[in-house]
C-alpha cells in the first residue's frame, strides 16, 4: 500500500476503493493501531450501519469480572519431572542420531554442519526433549504437580506405544531417532496419577480456584475456557474432565485446532489429535457443555453463544480480550479473568477498553440517527392481487411469505433456506436512500434469484419489505407459488386423495358373450378351430371341433388338471374361416354325458358349438337308455357310463353276487335300506364333480385317510342303466364349461384390446389378458409382474416429462407433480373415467354354479346393471400393468402412447424430445474445473456438456458463483433411471423371477444406504507429490498414488457436512471389510451393516444425480446401465440372483415370523460417560421380549439391529422346535414298527 497505492494516489492516477472487514480493528495493546490502519489502508473505520436490528438483537455484553489468586511458592516438584530433567541432563550431543549422522558422511559439507551442531546443539532429538521439559514444567507451574505427572506419563506412552506398534503417528522420522529417543524416554520414571487423588495439595492456586468458579455456578453453563498452551489446553481438559465433583456437571471437550502438514514430524509433547473437530461438533450440538480451548476460537469458527467465557491466561492483546467477549453473548453471561495479583494488568485492560469506546462513540450516535429515520418513514402501499382468490401480497406480509416459501422448498438438512438480503447506500450525504437486494438459496431457478428493492427508502427494514415483495411476485409469476400466494402442496397435485376409500363399488365385469350372441344372429364370419385333447404322455386322447361367428386371437393350450397328479392339455388349431355348418353340434350331448343329472338341457342355440371330429354320431337319446348285462364291460376299460335312476354318472368297477353290508361300503345310496338284498350288486366308483379342471385340486387324494370299506359306492344291478356312448366323449364334456371360462377371458381382453387400447394396436392380445387378470382370479398369468415393469416405466416417463415442461421448478415441486401424476388415486379415476374397472378379471373360476349359455338367454339379459367391490390399488395396479404390456410390445413409445390414453393431465412427450429439451436448458461451453476433471475417469464417460456434470455434483449449500444450479433436479431424474435399469435387468432374468422378488431385489439395490456405500467405494486412482524430508538443496520428491472416491467431488459451503464426511469416513473404514466381504461372499444382504454406516442421504443423492446427468447428456439408457455397471451395482445384483442371497429387511423378516402377533419397538435414550447419545432398543413380539440391544447411534440403526438379533432368535427357536417335532415322529415311527413285529 505505500509503495504503489499512495505514491499512485499522489500522482493523480486512479486507485481503486478499499473495503476491510475485521471483528476488532486492532492487533496489539495499543488502541493507536487504529489510526495506522486507516492510514495504511487509506479508509475510514467505522462500526456496522447496515443490518442494524440483527446486530442489536444479538450484542448482549457480559458481566466481567477479575478473579485474583497468588501464586503458591510451597510446591515440590514433583518426581516424575525431576527424572525427565536428570534425563535431559544426560543427554549427550555425540549420541544424538544427527551428529551420528554427520560424522559418518565424512564430507567438508557435513563437517562444517557438524561444528555447528556441536556449538549450537541445536539437533531434533534434543529440541524435542527440550519443548518437551519446558511444557511440563510450564504444566506443573499453571496448573500442579497431578497435572504434571499425567503430562508426563501421557507424553512417553503415547510415544512407547507408537514407537513399538510402527504407528503411523511416527512415519515422517527416522528410525535411528525413533530408537534414540525411545532409550532416553524408558529412563523416566512416572505413573498415570488417579482421579480420586485429585486434591488442593497437588493443584495450582491458579487450577484450584478456576475449578472454584465452575463449581460456585449453579445455572446450566454453556463455557469456553481459554488457555495459552497447546498442551496445558489438553491437560486441562483432562484434569477438569477427571475431577469428581466438575464430572458430574460438565462434559468437557479440547480444541486446539488441527492444521498441520501431513509431511511434518510430530512433536512428541503435543498432545492434540484430528479429534478436536469432533469435540467441535459435540459443543455445537449440546454434547459438550465446557469447551476448553486455545486462541484458535477466538474468531473465524462458528460456536453457539455461551454465558460463561473464562480466561486461564492473561488475552495476549486487545483484540484478543474482545474476541472473547464477543463469545459470551447470551443474557446475563460472564466473563471471568483469572488474574495474578502479583502483576497490575487490570487497569490497563479497562483503560483500553475505554478508549475504544470512545473511538465509537460517534458511530453510535449516527446509529441513533439512522433509527429515528427508520421509525419516522412510513411505507407507501404496495399490494399485489390475484383476482381468482382474492389472495394480497403486500410489504407487511410480504418477508414472512418469503421465508415460508424458501423453508418449503428447501432439499433438507446441511441448507441455509434464509434469503440473503444486501443493503445499498444511494448517495454520500447523512441519511441516503438505501436499495435492499434479495439472494434467494440455490435450488431456486437463476432468473427468480435476485430481486431488487423498486424504490429506494431512508430505512434498512422497508428496504427489504419491498424486495422480499418483488421477490415473491416474481415467484407467482414463475409459477412456483399457487393462486392462494402459499407454496405448493402435495394435494395441489393430488386433488381428492384423501376422498377415495380403500375399496371402491364399480361396474361389473363386461359380459363379452353379447357380441357373440349378436354375431350368431347376423351371420358373422364363422370360424373352425380344431381342438386336440392330449394326456400327460401327449397322446391324443379325443379330437374335436369349436366354432364361433367371431375370431378369438392367440387362443393358447390349456392345462387341464385331471386330478392332483395328472395334467392333460387342450391344444388349439389354427382358426380358419368356414362358409357354412358341415359338421353336427354335440355340444348339448358333451355337455349331457358328466352333467345331465344337474340341470335339464334345453334344445337351444350353445353360445359356442362343438363337434366330435371323428364322425360318431351323438344323441341325448343314447344317454341311460340300456340295462346293464353282466359281461358286458370290463374293470380295466370300463367303455361306457353306468347310471343310476336319477342319471348321475358312474365308472364300472365290478359285480358283487348279493347285496353287500352297509359297513363295507363307503357311501351308500340314498334307497340302500329298501333296495332288494337277493340280487347282483355292481361296485361303482363316483364320477368326479369338478367341474374347473383349470386349477389343481388343493389336496392329494393318494395322501388322505385310507379306509377299510372295500367298496366305493354300490347299486343294484336291475336298477342301472348303460349308455351307448362311449365315456371317452365325457372326458371332453366335462371340460367345455372350464374351455369357455377360458375363451370368456380373452373375449374380455379382445373388446378391450379393440376399443379403449385400439391405438396401441398390441400384436400379442395374451399381454392385455395377463394385464387384466388379478391375483385373486387365479388365471394361468396375473399382472403382478408386468405392473412391477409398468410402474417402473411410468415413473420414468412421468419424471423425465415433469423435468422437462418444467425446466426451473426445484426438486420439490417436481416431485409433487410427478407424485401427482402416478399416484394410485390419479391412476384409479383415471381407470374409472374409461371403463377400465368393467374389464378387471378378478373372480375365480370354479364351475360350481356354472350352466349352459345359450344364444337367446344373452340377448335376452344382455349387459346387466350389476356392481362389485374392487380396491383402489388392484384399480391403479391394472393400469400400470397395461403401460408394462405396451413396453413389452412395443417399447417406451408405445409405453407412452398408452400413458397418454389414461393420464390426459399432461401433455406427454416422447423421451427423446424430453431429453432434448432438458440438454438444452444445460449451458454449453463451459470449461470442468480442474478438481473436477478425474471425475469422468471414475464415471467411465466424457461429457459434451460438462455444465451437467458440475451441476451433479454440487450440494444446494454451495453458492459460491453457482450459476448451474444444484444436484437435487438431477437427482430427481437419475432416481428414475436407476429405478429402470434394474427393473429392466431383473425383469430379463431366465428363469422369470416372482413379482415380490423382484420387488425385494430392486428395494435392495436401490436404498440410499446401498448407494451412499457405493459412492463411498468407488474411486479413481490419482497421483501425488510429497515433498518429503531434506537437508540438501535439492527438494526430497515423494511420488505416490491415492484413491479419490466420489463423495470427495461433491461442492459444498457447510462445515456441518465437511464433519459428517469425516465421521463417515471413520465408520466407513471401520466397517468397509465386513460389508465388502458380505456381498461378495455373504449369504444375508448387509442391512444392517449399512444401517450403522449413518450415511446421509447427500451419499446417495450424488450418484444418483451423477447418473441423471449422463443421460441428459447422451440420451441413452445403455449408457447409464453401463455406468450403473461400473459402480457395481448390476454386478452385485447377478450375485445375489445367482446365489439365493437372503434380500428381505430384518424388520420386514421380523413381521412374517411373528405372524399374527403385533411387532413393537421400544426405544430409550441414554447418555454415555463421553456426552454421547446412545439409543436401546426392545423388541416385543406379542407381549414377549425377545431381546433388547444397546449401542445404537440412531433410532433407525438400533431398529435394524435389534430386528436383526430377534430375527436370528426366532429362526433358531423354530429350529429347535422342528428339530424336536422330528425326533418325536421319528420315536412314533420306530414304535409304531416295534409294535407290528410283536
Amino acid at each position: 500500500m505505500t509503495v504503489f497505492y499512495h505514491e499512485e494516489k499522489r500522482r493523480g492516477r486512479y486507485t481503486p476503493h478499499i473495503l476491510g472487514l475485521t471483528a476488532s480493528p486492532t492487533f496489539g495493546s495499543k488502541v493507536e493501531g487504529i489510526n495506522a490502519l486507516e492510514t495504511t489502508l487509506d479508509a475510514v473505520c467505522k462500526s456496522p450501519t447496515m443490518h442494524r436490528t440483527d446486530l442489536l438483537a444479538c450484542v448482549k455484553k457480559p458481566n466481567m469480572a477479575y478473579v485474583s489468586f497468588r501464586p503458591r511458592r510451597d510446591y515440590k516438584t514433583p518426581n516424575s519431572l525431576r527424572s525427565l530433567k536428570e534425563a535431559m541432563q544426560c543427554l549427550n550431543i555425540l549420541d544424538d542420531p544427527y551428529v551420528l549422522h554427520l560424522q559418518s558422511e565424512g564430507t567438508d559439507r557435513s563437517q562444517r554442519a557438524l561444528m555447528e551442531v556441536l556449538e549450537s546443539h541445536n539437533t531434533y532429538t534434543k529440541n524435542q526433549m527440550t519443548s518437551f521439559g519446558r511444557q511440563a514444567n510450564q504444566i506443573f507451574r499453571d496448573l500442579g504437580s497431578w497435572a504434571a505427572d499425567y503430562y508426563i506419563w501421557v507424553v512417553i506412552s503415547r510415544f512407547m506405544a507408537a514407537y513399538r506398534s510402527e504407528s503411523i503417528l511416527l512415519d515422517t522420522w527416522k528410525d535411528d531417532e525413533k530408537q534414540y529417543l525411545a532409550k532416553i524416554l524408558s529412563q523416566v520414571e512416572c505413573y498415570c496419577p488417579s482421579e480420586d487423588s485429585i486434591s488442593r495439595e497437588v493443584l495450582s492456586e491458579k487450577a484450584f480456584i478456576l475449578i472454584e468458579q465452575l463449581l460456585q455456578d449453579k445455572t446450566d453453563i454453556i463455557g469456553i475456557v481459554f488457555a495459552r498452551e497447546r498442551a496445558t489446553v489438553s491437560v486441562l481438559c483432562h484434569l477438569l474432565a477427571s475431577h469428581k465433583l466438575l464430572r458430574a456437571r460438565y462434559r468437557t471437550g479440547a480444541m486446539v485446532g488441527t492444521s498441520q502438514l501431513q509431511a511434518r514430524k510430530r512433536d512428541i509433547w503435543d498432545l492434540s489429535r484430528p479429534e478436536d473437530l469432533q469435540s467441535l461438533h459435540q459443543f455445537r450440538t449440546g454434547k459438550t457443555n465446557l469447551l476448553i480451548a486455545t486462541s484458535v476460537l477466538e474468531e473465524g469458527i462458528d460456536v453457539p453463544a455461551c454465558n460463561l467465557v473464562l480466561c486461564f491466561d492473561n488475552p495476549p492483546n486487545l483484540k484478543s480480550f474482545i474476541q472473547r467477549r464477543g463469545r459470551a453473548r447470551m443474557k446475563d453471561s460472564k466473563l471471568l479473568i483469572l488474574h495474578d495479583a502479583s502483576e497490575s494488568t487490570q487497569s490497563e485492560w479497562e483503560a483500553m477498553e475505554a478508549e475504544m469506546k470512545s473511538q465509537y462513540e460517534e458511530q453510535e450516535r449516527e446509529l441513533e440517527h439512522l433509527q429515528e429515520i427508520e421509525n419516522t418513514e412510513e411505507p407507501k402501499e404496495m399490494s399485489f392481487l390475484v383476482d381468482q382468490t382474492g389472495a394480497v401480497l403486500d410489504l407487511d406480509n410480504a418477508k414472512q411469505h418469503l421465508d415460508h416459501l424458501c423453508r418449503m422448498l428447501s432439499p433438507g438438512e446441511f441448507i441455509d433456506w434464509r434469503p440473503d438480503y444486501i443493503i445499498q447506500k444511494l448517495g454520500t450525504t447523512d441519511a441516503p436512500d438505501l436499495k435492499a437486494t434479495v439472494a434467494l438459496p440455490s435450488y431456486l431457478p437463476s432468473h427468480v434469484r435476485i430481486a431488487q428493492s423498486q424504490k429506494a427508502w431512508k430505512s434498512e427494514k422497508n428496504a427489504t419489505k419491498d424486495a422480499a415483495f418483488q421477490a415473491y411476485v416474481s415467484l407467482y409469476k414463475a409459477g412456483l407459488v399457487n393462486d392462494n400466494l402459499l407454496p405448493f402442496r402435495p394435494e395441489d397435485f393430488v386433488p381428492g386423495v384423501d376422498k377415495i376409500p380403500a375399496i371402491l363399488q364399480v361396474n361389473g365385469l363386461h359380459n363379452a358373450w353379447i357380441k357373440v350372441a349378436e354375431a350368431w344372429k347376423t351371420g358373422g364370419s364363422l370360424r373352425s378351430t380344431s381342438i386336440l385333447l392330449k394326456d400327460t404322455t401327449g397322446a391324443i386322447q379325443g379330437e374335436y371341433e369349436m366354432v364361433l361367428p367371431v375370431w378369438i386371437p392367440g387362443l393358447q393350450t390349456i392345462p387341464i388338471y385331471l386330478d392332483y397328479n395328472t395334467t392333460w392339455s387342450l391344444e388349439f388349431g389354427e382358426q380358419l374361416p368356414v362358409d357354412e355348418l358341415t359338421s353336427n353340434d354335440d355340444t348339448g350331448v358333451l355337455l349331457a354325458l358328466p352333467y345331465g343329472h344337474r340341470w335339464v338341457s334345453a334344445d337351444l342355440q350353445q353360445i359356442v358349438r362343438f363337434s366330435v371330429a371323428d364322425g360318431a354320431n351323438l344323441s341325448m337319446n343314447q344317454i341311460g337308455v340300456n340295462q346293464f348285462v353282466e359281461g358286458q364291460m370290463s374293470t380295466h376299460d370300463p367303455a361306457f357310463f353306468i347310471r343310476d335312476q336319477s342319471g348321475c354318472p358312474y365308472i364300472y368297477d365290478g359285480i358283487i353276487p348279493n347285496k353287500p353290508a352297509p359297513q363295507s361300503v363307503q357311501k351308500t345310496f340314498h334307497e340302500f335300506e329298501t333296495a332288494p338284498d337277493d340280487v347282483p350288486y355292481m361296485a361303482l366308483k363316483k364320477w368326479s364333480r369338478r367341474s374347473d379342471f383349470l386349477h389343481r385340486p388343493q389336496s392329494d387324494p393318494s395322501q388322505s385317510q385310507s379306509t377299510t370299506k372295500p367298496y366305493n359306492r354300490v347299486y343294484p344291478m336291475p336298477w342301472a342303466k348303460v349308455d351307448t356312448i362311449p365315456a371317452k366323449y365325457a372326458q371332453f364334456g366335462v371340460l367345455i364349461p372350464s374351455i369357455l371360462h377360458r375363451i370368456e377371458t380373452y373375449l374380455v381382453a379382445r373388446e378391450l384390446s379393440m376399443g379403449l387400447l385400439r391405438p396401441l394396436a398390441i400384436s400379442d392380445p395374451a399381454l392385455v389378458l395377463t394385464a387384466i387378470s388379478t391375483g385373486s382370479a387365479t388365471e394361468p398369468t396375473n399382472y403382478e409382474r408386468i405392473e412391477f415393469l409398468g410402474d417402473s416405466i411410468l415413473k420414468f416417463s412421468a419424471t423425465i416429462n415433469v423435468a422437462a415442461l418444467n425446466p426451473h421448478w426445484p426438486e420439490r415441486l417436481l416431485s409433487f407433480k410427478k407424485d401427482g401424476i402416478v399416484a394410485n388415486s390419479t391412476l384409479c379415476k383415471a381407470a374409472i373415467k374409461h371403463g377400465l374397472d368393467k374389464f378387471i378379471l378378478t373372480k375365480p373360476f370354479t364351475g360350481q354354479k356354472w350352466r349352459p349359455i345359450y344364444v337367446d338367454d344373452v340377448l335376452k339379459h344382455g349387459e346387466t346393471k350389476s356392481t362389485r367391490k374392487i380396491s383402489t390399488k388392484t384399480l391403479a395396479d391394472v393400469v400400470e400393468a397395461l403401460i408394462g404390456a405396451a413396453m413389452i410390445d412395443g417399447g417406451l413409445e408405445k409405453a407412452l402412447k398408452c400413458m397418454s390414453i389414461f393420464l390426459q393431465q399432461i401433455k406427454w412427450k416422447t423421451l427423446g424430445d424430453c431429453r432434448q429439451a432438458l440438454y438444452d436448458v444445460s449451458p454449453p461451453g463451459v470449461e470442468l474445473p480442474s478438481t473436477l476433471e478425474p471425475l469422468e475417469q471414475l464415471v467411465g464417460y466424457e461429457f459434451n456438456k460438462k455444465a451437467l456434470l458440475i451441476q451433479s455434483m454440487t450440494h444446494a449449500s454451495f453458492n459460491l458463483g453457482n450459476t448451474f444450479g444444484c444436484l437435487e433436479r438431477l437427482e430427481f431424474i437419475g432416481d428414475s433411471v436407476l429405478d429402470y435399469v434394474i427393473v429392466k435387468r431383473l425383469f430379463a432374468v431366465e428363469p422369470l423371477l416372482p413379482h415380490q422378488t423382484m420387488h425385494l431385489l430392486k428395494t435392495a439395490m436401490v436404498n440410499g444406504d446401498f448407494l451412499g456405500f457405493l459412492s463411498l467405494e468407488q474411486s479413481v486412482s490419482q497421483d501425488e507429490v510429497l515433498l518429503g524430508d531434506h537437508s540438501g538443496k535439492e527438494p526430497n520428491l515423494q511420488h505416490s498414488r491415492f484413491a479419490l472416491p466420489l463423495w470427495k467431488f461433491m461442492r459444498h459451503q457447510s462445515p456441518a457436512i465437511a464433519l459428517e464426511q469425516i465421521n463417515v469416513f471413520k465408520r466407513y473404514t471401520r466397517l468397509r471389510d465386513q460389508i465388502i466381504d458380505s456381498m461378495e461372499r455373504g449369504q444375508t444382504y448387509p442391512w444392517a451393516l449399512l444401517a450403522r454406516m449413518q450415511l446421509r442421504k447427500f451419499y446417495s443423492d450424488i450418484f444418483e444425480s451423477l447418473l441423471g446427468a449422463v443421460y441428459i447428456d447422451s440420451g441413452d439408457l445403455d449408457v447409464c446401465a453401463q455406468v450403473v455397471e461400473r459402480f457395481g451395482i448390476l454386478g452385485y445384483l447377478d450375485r445375489i440372483i445367482q446365489d439365493n442371497v437372503h434380500v428381505l429387511h430384518p424388520k420386514e423378516e421380523l413381521g412374517h415370523l411373528a405372524d399374527k402377533e403385533s411387532v413393537t419397538y421400544a426405544l430409550d435414550v441414554r447418555q454415555t460417560d463421553d456426552g454421547d447419545k446412545e439409543y436401546l432398543c426392545k423388541v416385543l413380539v406379542g407381549t414377549r421380549c425377545v431381546v433388547e440391544v444397546d449401542g445404537g447411534i440412531t433410532r433407525d440403526e438400533v431398529k435394524v439391529k435389534a430386528a436383526e438379533a430377534a430375527v436370528n432368535i426366532l429362526k433358531a427357536e423354530k429350529m429347535a422346535e422342528r428339530i424336536k417335532g422330528m425326533a418325536i415322529q421319528e420315536n412314533n415311527d420306530d414304535a409304531a414298527v416295534g409294535h407290528a413285529s410283536d
